[in-house]
């Protein structure tokens, strides 16, 4: 009988993805990304340390 359609979908999405994640834009987009979530976590870090130590 063949594939099924939902598996035809998948593997052409799987192909798409892995094709876009190797492009050098997508490299320098995502490390910039994981660059800013860093500093956001870095700076949530740092307001729970002031208000841990206001609490105390």
């Amino acid at each position: 009988m063949g594939e099924s359609a939902n598996a035809v979908i998948r593997e052409a999405v799987e192909a798409h993805i892995s094709t876009q994640v190797h492009t050098p834009e997508f490299q320098q987009q995502s490390q910039e990304y994981l660059r800013r979530a860093q500093e956001q976590v870095a700076v949530l870090g740092g307001e729970d340390a002031l208000v841990s130590s206001a609490a105390s």
